[in-house]
């Protein structure tokens, strides 16, 4: 009887944090997506990038995507800006797991 060998296994491993990445970003964009339409928003932009307020820094956790927009407000025709976490503490993706901090009333 042949064992797998530590190649294979990384292999299989890669393979399947990978998937999951994947099924988390999806679940995450569609969250996003869900959102901006229930807030009648048109997302202009997104960023993974940047300093979140302080009263996020200590809340979140890595299993929570952090996200910078930008939206077009459709009912007010006005550019509105706001950090956007998505997911639970522990990574679970729900529709009730959604923090908006808007940059205009901080």
């Amino acid at each position: 009887m042949t064992h797998p060998t530590p190649l294979l296994l990384a292999t299989v491993g890669a393979v399947i944090a990978s998937y999951w990445g994947w099924q988390h970003y999806r679940a995450v964009q569609s969250l996003l997506q869900d959102w901006a339409r229930a807030n009648k928003l048109l997302i202009l932009s997104t960023k993974r990038t940047g300093v979140p307020p302080l009263s996020l820094w200590f809340t979140s956790s890595r299993a929570q995507s952090l996200y910078h927009v930008e939206v077009l407000d459709e009912s007010t025709h006005r550019i509105r800006h706001a950090w956007i976490r998505l997911g639970t503490f522990w990574g679970t993706v729900d529709g009730d797991a959604i923090d908006v901090r808007w940059d205009d009333e901080a």
